[in-house]
């Protein structure tokens, strides 16, 4: 594929000819993500290739999870801790926030898939979120009868947050970019 160049847009416009072949991603893409865009916090990413064709898209935001079985000691935390629920025991636990950052959208070009585009993206996604010290990346990944992007998350190193038995088209997974310290 060569050398991959990654431009932030302000605008869904250039993805005018963009096709990923997932028809609900597709008709998202040209009808609804410059709505979503004006109505969030997020940050749009085009992938060209060495001859500025679209191979790729992705879409960022700042995110969070919840985390009550203390798993992730070594990593800041984000706010102040809050009291929840456990569902096995029915007692209060502490649970503390995380800051992520989250993808909201990944995709790339039908044209261009078994090439890897996908896995350099989140490599660069891994390396924005060090260079703000984001120690977690988070991501809604798509299940449906047709499709499922879990196993692709999984293949970059992301595990599981939840169950897919909450009625959603997606998983809640996680990656933590920041190994923990050894004690």
């Amino acid at each position: 594929m060569g050398k991959l160049c990654f431009q932030r847009e302000p605008s869904a416009k250039v993805l005018k000819d963009f096709q990923c072949g997932i028809k609900e991603m597709d008709t998202f893409i040209h009808l609804h993500l410059d709505e979503f865009l004006s109505d969030h916090k997020n940050q749009l990413f085009v992938i060209s290739s060495e001859d500025n064709v679209i191979v790729g898209m992705f879409v960022l935001s700042e995110g969070y999870f919840y985390d009550a079985n203390d798993t992730y000691i070594d990593a800041p935390v984000y706010g102040k801790p809050f009291a929840v629920l456990d569902q096995q025991t029915n007692r209060t636990k502490i649970a503390k926030r995380y800051s992520t950052i989250e993808i909201e959208y990944l995709a790339v070009s039908q044209a261009c898939r078994d090439q890897h585009i996908g896995t350099e993206i989140i490599l660069a996604i891994t390396d924005l979120a060090r260079s703000q010290h984001t120690p977690f990346i988070t991501v809604d990944a798509y299940v449906t009868l047709h499709y499922s992007a879990v196993p692709f998350y999984e293949k970059c190193g992301f595990t599981h947050l939840e169950n897919q038995d909450r009625g959603y088209d997606t998983m809640r997974m996680l990656l933590n970019i920041i190994p923990p310290i050894d004690r």
